[in-house]
């Protein structure tokens, strides 16, 4: 393996232990010097790797994006700041958990939150989903606070039940 390659799986280890409960947004809003730390280091990263010339510049920047990613989470956990990675949504009739979120690192938070029923999608999957549902978009598109309050089940031809 490179070490451009171990500093990747480093990296990304690091990354992930962040990404899968806070967005980057979040750390700006906690802490605007850390988070212009952060996106700075992985810049000069990102420059050493490009370079590629000197593999030590690669492991010391590459260490570097590691401490950076280790004080954001301890910031965010001194801080109290809620996770932001993923919205929940829950159906209370079966229990069913969905997380919505853009950071795939955010999957294993949900699976250790909420067990391996909880389903994770990605905003693009859910508008792919709702798309598809051309009667429940006609109704939002006509009455935009209407909610799906219930779906009944035992006349599949008969549509879902709105209230506004």
């Amino acid at each position: 393996m490179t070490v451009v390659e171990q500093m990747m799986q480093k990296i990304g280890e690091h990354a992930s232990r962040y990404e899968s409960r806070w967005t980057l947004t979040a750390l700006r809003r906690v802490d605007p010097d850390l988070h212009e730390a952060v996106e700075d280091q992985r810049g000069m990263f990102h420059q050493a790797v490009l370079t590629g010339e000197d593999d030590e510049a690669i492991k010391e920047q590459g260490e570097a994006m590691c401490r950076g990613w280790q004080a954001a989470i301890a910031k965010m956990e001194q801080s109290s700041a809620p996770e932001d990675a993923i919205m929940l949504g829950q159906d209370f009739k079966t229990g069913t958990i969905v997380a919505i979120g853009n950071q795939k690192a955010a999957m294993g938070r949900v699976i250790e939150l909420h067990g391996t029923n909880a389903v994770f999608l990605t905003p693009d999957e859910v508008a792919a989903m709702f798309a598809g549902l051309q009667g429940v978009a006609q109704v939002k598109a006509l009455w935009p606070g209407a909610e799906i309050t219930r779906v009944i089940e035992r006349y599949p031809d008969e549509a879902a039940q709105f209230e506004e």
